[in-house]
């Protein structure tokens, strides 16, 4: 898995229902064996670590691996029989140092970890012919994945350059009620995004919770009053970040001062 481009593309809300959808599927695979065996069946996850880097322990990285972790510990206990990560690099003790403290203790002693000569552990589990050829077995390939489409360009964009320790901010005066559309990217990193209304003595009422985010499309019924979007880079020293964005709303807009 190539994090950064994952985290660029998709929203915490697909990526979770992702992994929902991901472990349901699962489930129906290992009940529907129980109701034919009459026996306890439990999963086996093989993880091949090859081309694992630092990429892959960035705090938003982390945090979204921790929201999955803390998803399956709570709604899917002790369905795992075995975990295997194999081919891991020398490095690896430190990330798992890292990890370790989000992962629930149980998961942590069914988990063996190898570098190499990991075959005969897994053929202990698996039989040769459902085990990746590239692992050493007779099974399918792992193959490379799907092919990715990358989100190049927001429609109609208007770039806006925004530098190291600053921020953006857009504000909308709506004449009428309506509804806000945006839709916007960040070619690099990510950055602090949210939506504020202001009251009449210039008080901000946030109706977009702040986030870091990498990209972001979303509407909102919006009523007489001011909005602000607010694009915020102040918590990075020394990167800029460039924005693509487009706003559009469905009553008269006029821009405030």
């Amino acid at each position: 898995m190539d994090p950064y481009t994952v985290l660029k593309n998709t929203t915490a809300d697909f990526r979770f229902n992702y992994n929902v959808w991901k472990i349901e599927t699962t489930e129906r695979m290992r009940r529907k064996k129980e109701k034919e065996t009459g026996l306890s069946a439990g999963t086996i996850i093989l993880m091949d670590m090859t081309g694992l880097g630092w990429a892959h322990m960035s705090p938003t990285a982390m945090a979204y691996f921790q929201e999955g972790t803390t998803t399956n510990k709570l709604n899917y206990p002790e369905t795992l029989r075995r975990s295997f990560l194999v081919n891991v690099p020398s490095f690896f003790s430190i990330i798992w140092d890292m990890i370790t403290p989000l992962i629930d203790p149980s998961t942590i002693d069914k988990t063996t970890i190898r570098t190499s000569n990991y075959l005969n552990e897994l053929l202990e589990v698996a039989s040769i012919d459902v085990i990746p050829s590239e692992l050493g077995g007779q099974g399918p390939p792992l193959g490379s994945g799907g092919e990715y489409i990358p989100f190049d360009t927001v429609t109609e964009a208007i770039i806006q350059e925004i530098p190291a320790g600053c921020s953006f901010e857009k504000e909308l005066k709506i004449n009428e009620p309506g509804k806000l559309e945006w839709e916007w990217k960040i070619e690099t990193h990510d950055i602090g995004f949210a939506i504020y209304r202001l009251d009449q003595l210039g008080e901000h009422k946030e109706v977009f919770k702040y986030s870091r985010l990498f990209s972001n499309s979303g509407t909102l019924e919006v009523e007489q009053a001011t909005y602000k979007l607010l694009w915020d880079n102040k918590y990075s020293w020394t990167k800029k970040k460039v924005l693509h964005y487009h706003l559009s709303v469905d009553t008269p807009i006029i821009k405030a001062d």
